[in-house]
Order: structure tokens, then C-alpha cells, then sequence
């Protein structure tokens, strides 16, 4: 069975906190949910799992190219090579997959909204936004994709 990603993929986590996740990571866990469909010996062109899932070849590439670097994924060249899980689904979280395609999560105000949570965030705000933001990335870090496929139980994760 096919797991297709959606276009506007929300991921649920546990106590039903739900993320938008970039196109990068949502490419990325389309691939890796059908690499884990394929037997060990198994190796999966680029163009297979974009024709399969209507992904662009040219951005999947890249998307796959550094999930091999970051050793998530094996990747063979040749004619009968491509691309195979190295890891188990239980043992990738997350947050690694979006720390691999997307950098790290940093909170807003040391990223590019800098200069706009000054101007509307009030001193109060911001230490709950930060809070919400340590829960959140803790909460990508605590859940496995085995777990976001139900294959496993959630750890539970405490604010």
C-alpha cells in the first residue's frame, strides 16, 4: 500500500499538536515512507517515487541527496543503483528529518522575524512564545515516524 503525502501535509504529534511541515520535508518523508515499503535488497530510482507520487525528479533529488549525506538513506550509483532506508522508521525522528532539509528550528527571534516580534511581541509574549517553541521542537525530537504511522506508542512529551 501506498502512503501518498499531501501538498498540505500537517503532522499530527502527541496531545494533538499539529505542524505544518516544509515542502522539502514533506518530499522527504514521502521517500522514506515508500523506501520503507521496499525489501532490504530493494533500491528505488529518484524517478520511481516522483513518478509514483507526482513529486518533481529535480527537487526530490536534492531532497534524497542530503538524506543520503546524513546517513538516513543509502544511495548506490550506477545502472542498478538508487536509493535504500538505512536506518528504521522507529529510529529516525522528526525533528531529524526536518533538521536535515530544512536547518535547524530556532526560535522566531533569532531567525529573520528578528525585527517584527520587537515591534508586536511584548516582553510577557515572548516567553511564552518561547516556551511554545521548546515544547514543540521537543515534541518533533520525541516522536518517530513508526509512531506518526502508529507503529509504536508515543513517548509522551512533557512541556
Amino acid at each position: 500500500m501506498l502512503l501518498p503525502v499531501s501538498p498540505t501535509q500537517k503532522v499530527r504529534l502527541t496531545g494533538g499538536v499539529m505542524i505544518k511541515v516544509s515542502k522539502k520535508v514533506e518530499y522527504g518523508l514521502t521517500a522514506l515512507l515508500h523506501l520503507d515499503q521496499m525489501s532490504d535488497r530493494e533500491k528505488v530510482s529518484t524517478k520511481e517515487i516522483s513518478e509514483v507520487y507526482s513529486v518533481p525528479e529535480q527537487h526530490l533529488g536534492k531532497v534524497l541527496q542530503k538524506m543520503a549525506r546524513a546517513d538516513l538513506i543509502s544511495s548506490i550509483q550506477g545502472k542498478h543503483g538508487g536509493y535504500a532506508l538505512k536506518k528504521e522508521l522507529r529510529e529516525v525522528s522528526l525533528g531529524e528529518i526536518i533538521e536535515v532539509l530544512d536547518g535547524p528550528m530556532v526560535p522566531v527571534h533569532e531567525g529573520e522575524q528578528h525585527a517584527l516580534c520587537m515591534e508586536f511581541c511584548t516582553c510577557y509574549a515572548k516567553g511564552v512564545i518561547h516556551e511554545i517553541q521548546d515544547y514543540v521542537k521537543k515534541a518533533v525530537y520525541d516522536v518517530s515516524l513508526a509512531q506518526l504511522l502508529g507503529r509504536d506508542q508515543p513517548r509522551e512529551v512533557s512541556a
